[in-house]
Order: C-alpha cells, then structure tokens, then sequence
C-alpha cells in the first residue's frame, strides 16, 4: 500500500441513521475525509453543487429502480465517483442501466471486508480521474499558451509587417537569448502593443 495516503472528500446520500453512523465509522478508518451526509437526493445536488467531493455514496430507497438510477446518475458530473449500495435483488437490473454512466454498485448485504475491497475501487478509480483531469488541464494550458503566442505572431505581422515566419523566428531568437519562454516573450509583446 502506499504509504502517502491521500484523504476523499465524501458525501453519503442516505436516510438511514444506524447505516450512516456504521459507514462514517468505516469511512473515517479508511482514508475518507471531510465526511457529509445528505437524507435525500435534493439535499445531496445541493452539497454537491455548493463544493467538490470525490466520492459520493448512495443508499435511498427509490419507487422504482429507474428513479434511483436517474437520481445516482445526476450526480457523474459533479464529482470523480459515485457508488449506490443495492439490495442483492435489484444488483442486476441497476448495473444495467447504471454501468455505462460510470456509476459502481455496492451490494447491501457485502461482508465488511467486501466492503473495504469495494471502497478501495473506488478510491482508485478516484485517483485515476484525478489523473485525467491533471493531464487534461495540463493540454488546455499548452493550447492556452499557443494561442497567446499566435496572438503575438500576428501582432508582430500587422504592426511591423514581419512576415509570418519573421515573426515565428523574432519570437524564438528572443526566447534564445533571454533564456525564456516563447510564451513569456509573446506575452511581453502582446502587453507592448496593448499599451498602445
């Protein structure tokens, strides 16, 4: 195991007291942090939407198997995982229409160490989103930076009529000699002619 253990922000979606108060205790010795719970689902889009949790588990009854699909389902866009514990009967027909939605299934009745395995998939598949948020925001900063230095390039075209190239290489020499990026010297360039 790794010895850096990383906390999980999460929220449980139940309102049941006795299974809430078993799975904070559970929870709290397993590397979940920032413990919250919500006695409906309203409530729990409230929380979710007013601050980031990585994990939210869910026990609610439901009228019918749709609805607590449809409820756990509103829920992928506003954090890494979402669990829904279910009863052994209705395991079947939930992870058909909850599985392609990213959404893992707990059954009701798991020995306490089936429970543990269950929560460290989670937390792994947690970790793995994470990681694909960083190395999505790590693409749009390399595009936000390239379009600043576009922007510079067309700067220097229009307003000392380099040609495109001239410009490309005005940046790059610059960049050389000065020991910097072309992102901060096309920035540079972008603040000169914006102050005038």
């Amino acid at each position: 195991m790794n010895t850096a253990r990383q906390g999980y922000s999460t929220l449980i979606v139940s309102g049941y007291r006795k299974f809430n108060d078993s799975l904070k205790q559970i929870l709290g010795e397993n590397d979940f942090t920032d413990l919250c719970t919500a006695d409906s689902i309203s409530e729990a889009k409230r929380l979710a939407g007013s601050r980031p949790f990585d994990i939210i588990l869910i026990r609610m009854p439901a009228p019918d198997e749709g609805s607590l699909a449809k409820a756990a389902q509103s829920f992928t866009k506003l954090c890494s995982c979402i669990a829904v514990f279910t009863s052994p009967e209705s395991y079947d027909s939930l992870f058909d229409m909850l599985y392609t939605s990213g959404v893992y299934l707990i059954p009701l009745t798991p020995s306490r160490q089936m429970l543990l395995y269950s929560l460290d998939w989670l937390k792994a598949s947690c970790e793995r989103v994470k990681s694909i948020d960083r190395k999505n925001l790590s693409a749009n900063e390399k595009i936000a930076r390239l379009r600043v230095v576009n922007r510079a390039v067309w700067l220097l075209v229009s307003r000392r009529s380099l040609s495109e190239q001239e410009a490309q290489e005005h940046i790059e020499s610059a960049a050389q000699a000065e020991g910097l990026s072309k992102y901060d010297i096309a920035q540079r360039i972008i603040d000169e002619y914006d102050e005038k």
